[in-house]
């Protein structure tokens, strides 16, 4: 017999949860993750807006529909949408939570949505690995050269004040809000850079967040044997990244 649906659910066995369903609520939400991890983020969106709007949707199903079609409406800089999505009991939503959905959709409201235009198919560069051995990516913003850490999990692009400072970047608003990182909450500012390259694509107007630099260096226990600091520029996010078919060999 199948293992229990929020099991192969878990484990995005969705071929299996799709069989498993036991209501067609369960069915709908398998094809649309199925969608989603197949890169069809637009049928996605309509089947898992659908299970968020119902209120007769199995309440399981639509809590983790909302969640899921959130984090897909960020990932696509879709702010107006994501403003507008419904309130679903056992969700908590705060609107004073400077990390949450709201605060992030609220300060790039009225921004236009980035473009993406390929000035190739296909580009060869260095990967450079910084004093810790993360790989690093040369980027130019607004004609400037920098060298950002590549990292999947970063939903935005992030810059640190030194950076935004040479490159012309102005903060959106002096109201700071909160990133989410691996080591607790991080302030930041809400921020657009009108002109990003990095290899073959060209990025206009995209979504960033600047951080202090103070924030922006670590720790480098081993260099020869003392303790230093390491400047980070910027951390190239998944936003970009997702753009790209990428191959790193290093």
């Amino acid at each position: 017999s199948l293992p229990a649906y929020w099991d192969l659910v878990a484990r995005l066995d969705l071929g299996r949860a799709a069989r498993a369903a036991k209501s067609n609520d369960e069915a709908r939400l398998a094809e649309a993750l199925t969608r989603v991890t197949g890169g069809e983020t637009a049928r996605a969106t309509v089947l898992l807006d659908s299970l968020t709007r119902r209120p007769s949707t199995d309440s399981t199903v639509r809590r983790v529909s909302l969640v899921v079609l959130a984090g897909l409406l960020h990932t696509e800089h879709r702010w107006s949408e994501l403003r507008a999505l419904p309130t679903v009991p056992g969700i908590r939503r705060d609107s004073a939570d400077l990390a949450g959905v709201e605060a992030w959709a609220a300060a790039f409201a009225l921004v236009r949505a980035p473009r993406a235009r390929f000035r190739s198919d296909s580009a060869i560069f260095p990967i450079v690995l910084s004093p810790l051995g993360v790989p690093m990516l040369p980027v130019e913003i607004n004609g400037r050269r920098f060298l950002f850490w590549i990292d999947t999990g970063a939903s935005l692009t992030m810059i640190s004040a030194d950076v935004a400072r040479v490159a012309g970047i102005a903060p959106l608003s002096a109201d700071s809000l909160e990133a989410v990182t691996a080591v607790g909450r991080l302030r930041v500012l809400p921020a657009v850079i009108r002109a990003l390259r990095v290899g073959p694509l060209d990025w206009s107007d995209a979504p960033a967040m600047i951080v202090g630099s103070r924030e922006f260096t670590v720790a480098d226990s081993a260099a020869a044997g003392h303790s230093s600091r390491v400047q980070i520029d910027g951390i190239v996010g998944w936003d970009v990244l997702r753009q790209l078919d990428v191959r790193i060999d290093h």
